[in-house]
């Protein structure tokens, strides 16, 4: 600053803008014209309040006019424009931002923003999503569909017995036998999905699907749709003739495909009216019967199906036993 022919701590006379003159030094000009702190320019030097035009010299002199500066304006506008920019990729909305750099100014550095964001509650965008809701999802047919499959899981599953699904009897059990909880049916499919099971089959009455009434109450209707368009559930047959309800019996159905595909019932009703029509249905339904329990959401079947001298529940759920070198290897996948 000591080689610049004037002091900027005192006034300046703009119209008399000229090249330093070693004769009058540091002479204070007559007419005075106020110089305005905080603005700044690319020279980055503190501006005036009129900024000299730049121009061609003319005769030995800067053709200097007094317009006024809009470069501060814009250099703002365009500071503050680019750190909206950096908080909007941050999440955070254009009021926060505006808001939190109008408090602290826009020469407020990026840590004192964030922090501001921050304190004030202001949450990214990202996150202000609704948060996912409570309710279980159905798993793909085939376990889990992020693992890898070998060639020997693919015959695993082959191996697997289909699964038949009392749907109402689970749903009445889930609901503690007051409520037709179709979540129940919904855990109870997840269960040997992440077995890795396929053929899964569920009978829900079609009545099921109409609005439910004060004393016949069902929860969770939705995922009743949900499994049909899986094509996991199938609803039995049911009419309205002269006012009255037909309903097909719905036990039958399960029974009679569980028989047919070599499958397994899982229900806790035993199904005595049909054991009696039919021997080889008695038989199987002793031997294919699998019961359950509901621990609040969690589905436990029987690690001894039928009984302590019989097999396990992973023999029980396969058409051919395991040996006991895959059994270790079926231990580590589940």
């Amino acid at each position: 600053m000591d080689s610049l022919p004037y002091d900027f701590n005192q006034y300046l006379d703009i119209s008399r803008w000229n090249e330093p003159s070693k004769s009058k030094g540091n002479e204070m000009p007559k007419n005075d014209t106020t110089v305005r702190y905080g603005d700044t320019c690319d020279s980055g030097f503190q501006s005036l309040n009129f900024v000299p035009s730049r121009g061609k010299a003319h005769n030995g002199k800067a053709d200097w006019s007094p317009e006024k500066s809009s470069l501060p304006d814009v250099a703002d506008q365009s500071e503050t424009q680019m750190k909206v920019d950096f908080f909007r990729k941050l999440g955070y909305s254009s009021e926060e931002i505006h808001s939190v750099l109008q408090n602290l100014g826009i020469e407020a550095d990026t840590n004192s923003v964030l922090g501001e964001l921050v304190k004030h509650g202001g949450n990214p965008e990202r996150e202000t999503v609704p948060e996912e809701t409570q309710d279980p999802t159905l798993v793909s047919r085939g376990g889990l569909g992020t693992r890898a499959t070998t060639s020997s899981e693919e015959g695993d599953s082959n191996n697997l017995r289909p699964i038949v699904i009392d749907g109402s009897n689970v749903a009445m059990s889930h609901g503690n036998k007051e409520v037709f909880s179709c979540r129940g049916i919904l855990l109870c499919v997840n269960f040997f999905l992440e077995r890795g099971h396929t053929d899964i089959t569920v009978f829900v009455p079609s009545w099921r699907k109409e609005q439910p009434r004060p004393d016949m109450p069902i929860t969770d209707q939705h995922f009743l749709t949900e499994l049909e368009k899986k094509k996991i559930l199938v609803f039995t047959p049911s009419r309205r003739v002269g006012g009255k309800r037909l309903v097909c019996y719905d036990d039958r159905f399960i029974v009679k495909l569980a028989y047919n595909c070599n499958g397994i019932i899982v229900s806790n009703d035993t199904y005595r009216d049909l054991q009696s029509e039919k021997p080889e249905w008695k038989k199987f339904i002793e031997e294919r019967l699998l019961m359950y329990s509901f621990v609040n959401d969690i589905f436990m079947p029987p690690d001894d199906p039928m009984g302590r001298k019989g097999p396990n529940l992973d023999d029980f759920l396969r058409k051919r036993p395991l040996g006991p070198e895959n059994k270790k290897t079926a231990v580590s996948l589940w």
